[in-house]
Formats: C-alpha cells, structure tokens, sequence
C-alpha cells in the first residue's frame, strides 16, 4: 500500500515549524465526538481489536518484574499508534491493526522520551499526595485502611471515621488538580510528536497552550464523554470497548480541528454505542 503524502511527511524526521493554534467554539467539541464515532464506525471491529491488543501487551509486562513499569513508559507510544490510525481512516486509507504500532516505528525514541518524562511526573504528584495524606490522616488510620481485608470492613472503617474519609478526599482532590496540567500536556503531546516531529518537552508545552486557548471547547467535550463513560461501564464494561477507541481518535479529531487547516466533519456522526 503506497504511503500518503501526509504519511511521507511523517517519515521525514526533519522537525518542522510549531503549527499554529486555532481558537474553537464550544460547538466544535460536540463535533469531536461526532466526528470520533463516525471514524470508528466505519471499521468498528479492528479498533476493539487494536485495543484488546494494546491492554493484551500492557496487561502482560505488568506481570513480568522488571517490565513493570514498561506499559507506562510506552503509554505516548501506543496513543499515536491509535492518533496515526485515526488519521489514516479519516484519510480513507484501510484501518489495519499494524497502524497500532505505527508509533514504534516513526518517533520512537521521542515518544518513549516523552513516557518517561509522563511517568517522573506522576511518581511527584504521588509523591506530593502521600505527603499530604501523612499530614491529614493520623498513621494509625492510614494502617487501618492498608489492614482491611474486605470491602465491607473499608466502608466500615471509613463510615465510623469521617475525618479519616475527609482526609482521604482531601488529599485525592489536590492530586487531581495536580494531575489536570498532565492531562493537558499529554492530549495533544503524541499527535504532535508523531505528525509535526516536535520533541516532547516542546510538544508538551504546546498541547498545554492548545487546550488553555480552547478550555471552553474541552469542557463541553468532557460534559458530553464524562457520561458516555460512565454509560459505557455500566453493561458489564463491554461499552469500554468502543469508548476508550472513541477517546484515542479524540484526540486526533480536536487535533485536526485546532492544528490542521481543515475541520472535522460532522456528517455520519452516531453517538448509539
């Protein structure tokens, strides 16, 4: 199959100019989800198999001692593995289940780069909220909590203790507030790595200043996915099955949007998952 020119751009590791960031409405974060579903649908079959693959792989290093922290590490890979399949169909280039690996094989040691700079991260923000948990629960109750055996005795613990549930809240809350600057930096991060070869520090940055530019645009999009998700647990989890596929290709179509020179379209858009 001959490669695309946008394809051939992606080969030429040359880096290229910081593309420029549009501002959206709120109107286009309806149309990434439209959009996202409409890529899906056309092949839904390969993108669940894609993803069993892709939690196939991370679920097994996990399982091996010194691969542990691997699937993290390889986390960027895999997501413009999924963006660059995304690409593809949007393109109207066949999805393939190789198109998964696309990430291993262009940009590879910057999207690993940028893995371990995600991963360093984390390991600070849980280090700050392991902190701030010593300072809002006594030890004591930290030792009850690691003890319990069942669920049961956990809820137990926590309904006799609320200022142990307030402290666990607390704590939880701040480290989700550390964690959003993360999200941010890592939603547009491998898209930009793989389709414009900026390196990671700088696509980082870049992916912040995109989704600080369109925050109205992002939190009509997290209203609309938040309850999909939620949705999507609910029949035994199958739902997850489409939706985290939807998620990956998100991030393509806001790409597009806020990246690229054309728009998503918002035609064969399904949202029956």
């Amino acid at each position: 199959m001959e490669n695309s020119p946008e394809d051939q751009k992606i080969e030429n590791n040359a880096p290229q100019q910081p593309p420029q960031i549009k501002s959206c409405t709120a109107a286009d974060g309806v149309k990434w989800i439209s959009h996202s579903f409409s890529l899906f649908s056309k092949n839904p079959s390969i993108w669940i198999v894609m993803l069993i693959i892709y939690i196939g792989i991370s679920f097994l290093l996990t399982k091996i001692p010194l691969l542990v922290f691997l699937s993290t590490l390889l986390g960027p890979v895999f997501s413009a593995g999924f963006v660059s399949a995304a690409r593809g169909v949007d393109q109207n280039q066949a999805l393939e289940i190789d198109h998964l690996f696309n990430g291993f094989k262009q940009q590879f040691k910057t999207l690993f780069r940028l893995g371990i700079i995600y991963f360093a991260i984390n390991i600070v923000i849980i280090a700050i909220v392991t902190v701030l948990l010593d300072s809002f629960v006594e030890s004591d109750a930290l030792d009850k909590i690691g003890n319990a055996t069942t669920q049961q005795e956990l809820e137990r613990i926590l309904t006799e203790s609320p200022e142990l549930l307030a402290g666990l809240m607390k704590a939880l809350m701040i480290g989700l507030i550390l964690s959003i600057p993360l999200i941010m930096a890592s939603w547009f991060a491998p898209s930009l790595i793989m389709f414009n070869q900026m390196t990671a520090l700088k696509a980082m940055s870049l992916s912040i200043t995109a989704c600080n530019k369109n925050m109205v645009a992002f939190l009509v999009y997290g209203a609309l996915m938040i309850p999909l998700m939620i949705l999507a647990v609910l029949p035994l989890g199958l739902g997850l099955l489409v939706i985290v596929p939807v998620v990956f290709i998100s991030q393509y179509s806001s790409y597009k949007t806020i990246f690229s020179e054309s728009e998503p379209k918002n035609d064969e858009g399904v949202f029956i998952v």
